[in-house]
Parts: C-alpha cells; structure tokens; sequence
C-alpha cells in the first residue's frame, strides 16, 4: 500500500445506515461542497449551519436549492464505497437516484460532522 492510499484508508469510516445499507465515507472538505453548488446566498449558509436545530428553517424557492445542491454535494464528496463496492456517485445524477431520503440525510448528518462518525467521537 503506497501512503498515499493508506492516507485514504484512515479517512474512511465503515458506517451502517439505519436502513442496514453499508457506506464507506470520508469526510470531505466542506469548502469544496460549498465551492461544487457556486454562489451562495450568506441567509443560506447561515441555515446550512443551523441545519441540526429542531426547528426548520425558513427558506423561499431558491435558498432551498441551494441547501438540496448543498447537500447533494457533502453526499456525492463523501460516500466513497457502498456494501464495499468503491463508487463516485456521478454529479449528472441526483443523490435520489441511490439513496432515499432518510439515507441521504443521514450520510449528510456525518458529512456535515453534526452526527459523529461510529468510532470516531
């Protein structure tokens, strides 16, 4: 193994969602998931922060794209296997098209380091 890819194996953690799907992540870089969706709105990066409150933020159309485009990105930056198969889930695709809902905010929950990763706390 060259250090280079063991540097990538100690960044990955195995997680198991609640759907019982197996993903690998690797935290990425939240700079890049906000430089992948271009402008965003200051309103909007202040609720992608506030995102863990109880309370749903108030967002008008375009906010709300900007928070799926967000969210997409932190998905398709951060899984890196699924049930050990390596995969790059492709940008022309919405995330939908392999996660469902549930699955999708979980994996964002660890992207966006609010839910601490299994092991890892």
């Amino acid at each position: 193994m060259t250090v280079l890819e063991q540097l990538k194996s100690e960044r990955e953690t195995q997680v198991k969602l609640e759907s019982g799907r197996l993903v690998t992540i690797r935290l990425p870089w939240i700079q890049e998931c906000i430089a992948a969706i271009g402008d965003v709105p200051l309103p909007v990066l202040s609720e992608i922060t506030d995102l863990a409150q109880a309370e749903a933020p108030q967002l008008n159309g375009a906010q709300m794209r900007a928070v799926s485009s967000y969210n997409q990105a932190l998905v398709r930056a951060a899984v890196v296997a699924i049930e050990g198969e390596p995969v790059v889930l492709p940008a022309a695709e919405p995330v939908s098209a392999y996660f469902d809902e549930d699955e999708a905010m979980e994996i964002v929950g660890y992207a966006s380091r609010q839910t601490p990763l299994p092991g890892k706390a």
